[in-house]
């Protein structure tokens, strides 16, 4: 790829406008980079018309830059972040999990190794990367392959990714060794995880599951994506199949891509300075409100499908502080997976005691005033306000789940863990939790595999074989 010379990052602030705004359908969520070449108007006799094209097609792809550059900042600053918060032991052993990243990209690129959970722009760089790779050594099989940018936006995701995956690795480093730990432990205390004579259903093959990995790819226009979803599908690893088909699967029931607002970075930032209620910030989520206790446990949850903004902030602290509801809540940072405008369920909210009529019409209402859309899970009680179906699973219960899994298959088992467990890394600590779209989404995918999950409050999960 030829270097081009380097541009300086445009800034983002109030007079930009919605990247997607004047960008034709068939190009929306490719990059910057990919959509500039593909975008062709058509000559139009007007020679009026051909100019105003002209000119909304390169304002809607400086705004698309600008975004692109202003995701890639969010995420070094969330990344600086994290590496704040390490120990001194851990910033040692930093700079190998850095050298271990590098080397995860190189066999990916090579074609030697799959990486889970990737973004959009990482896939179609790492893919442009793996084609390049492919080329050189056509022409060059004994000469060692170095990878370049066309773009510097190119080189920001890059860096951002070995950053990221590094943070992987020692995570995983930590865990392994947290786990020979704990199993010594549950030896010397002769202690079990699991009742060992609960009668399991056992699964047969993958056929179904990777059925419907090939409608995935058939939905895919773009070549790298269908090429990755075909490895996949070739290699018959049931734990990288089922790791795929559940992120597709949550993304299609929770991601979104609703038009930028510079206001929600405004609201983020006073929502995190505001000390009116109670708030915490967890990786990438702020809660607000009250919070649960082993005697006060979350009862059921909630999910809005609305513009956030600090007017609506300022209504749900109010209901909060009024004790018109009993509950926290929470949205995602900016620039990040877990951003409001990414995600239908902008604001999650988690009931402590069962929401009365007041309190549910109170919602509603604001539902109602900054109403973006449905598109939820559970039961609709107003127009972009729902209600859990199943309540609030346990994080304990959902623990369980993935152990009993791991009897009927222990590929599943880590795929599914994989999608549950998160850590804080400011306190280290793991957690082992499972959302309303997590719920049914794992469902869904599982009973590709002839498996049937349910989920009681009381009695915990119940996994079933659909075939009898």
């Amino acid at each position: 790829m030829e270097k081009k010379e380097k541009n300086p990052i445009p800034s983002i602030d109030n007079e930009i406008q919605d990247p997607s705004m004047n960008i034709p359908t068939k190009y929306q969520g490719l990059p910057s980079s990919l959509t500039e070449e593909l975008w062709v108007n058509p000559i139009y006799i007007d020679h009026e018309k051909n100019t105003t094209a002209h000119k909304e097609r390169d304002q809607a792809l400086e705004a698309l830059r600008a975004k692109e550059y202003h995701r890639e900042e969010t995420k070094k600053r969330h990344l600086t972040d994290l590496y704040r918060a390490l120990t001194l032991n851990q910033r040692k052993n930093f700079p190998n999990m850095q050298r271990a990243a590098q080397k995860t990209l190189g066999e990916y690129i090579q074609g030697n190794k799959a990486i889970n959970g990737l973004s959009r722009e990482e896939i179609f760089l790492l893919e442009e990367l793996k084609s390049s790779y492919e080329s050189f050594k056509k022409n060059n099989p004994n000469q060692p392959f170095k990878a370049t940018f066309s773009q510097d936006i190119d080189k920001e995701i890059y860096d951002n990714l070995i950053q990221r995956i590094a943070f992987s690795h020692l995570e995983k480093e930590e865990l392994a060794d947290d786990k020979k730990i704990v199993e010594s432990t549950k030896q010397a205390l002769g202690v079990a995880t699991l009742a060992d004579d609960e009668d399991l259903p056992q699964i047969s093959n993958n056929d179904m599951a990777i059925a419907e990995l090939r409608e995935i790819s058939k939905k895919k226009s773009h070549k790298p994506i269908r090429k990755l979803l075909k490895e996949i599908e070739t290699s018959n690893d049931r734990e990288k199949i089922t790791k795929t088909l559940i992120d597709y699967k949550y993304n299609q029931k929770r991601l979104s891509d609703y038009p930028f607002d510079p206001n929600y970075e405004k609201t983020w930032n006073m929502a995190t300075k505001d000390t009116t209620v109670p708030f915490k910030k967890e990786n990438d989520w702020l809660y607000r409100g009250n919070f649960p206790t082993t005697r006060n446990p979350t009862e059921t949850r909630g999910s809005l499908n609305i513009n956030i903004s600090e007017v609506a902030i300022k209504e749900l602290d109010a209901l909060i502080k009024s004790d018109i509801i009993n509950a926290n809540y929470k949205f995602g940072a900016p620039n990040t997976p877990a951003s409001g405008l990414d995600r239908h369920d902008a604001i999650s909210i988690y009931f402590l005691s069962t929401p009365t009529p007041e309190g549910l019409q109170a919602l509603s209402a604001i539902a109602k005033k900054y109403y973006r859309g449905n598109n939820l899970l559970g039961k609709k009680i107003a127009d972009g306000f729902y209600l859990s179906e199943i309540g609030s699973v346990s994080d304990k219960h959902a623990s369980v789940l993935i152990q009993k899994l791991k009897r009927i298959d222990p590929q599943i088992a880590s795929a599914v863990k994989n999608t549950l467990t998160s850590k804080n890394w400011k306190t280290q600590k793991e957690r082992t939790a499972m959302s309303e779209a997590q719920y049914y989404t794992i469902k869904e995918v599982l009973n590709l595999f002839d498996l049937n999950i349910a989920y009681n409050p009381n009695k915990g999960f119940i996994i079933t074989d659909t075939k009898k």
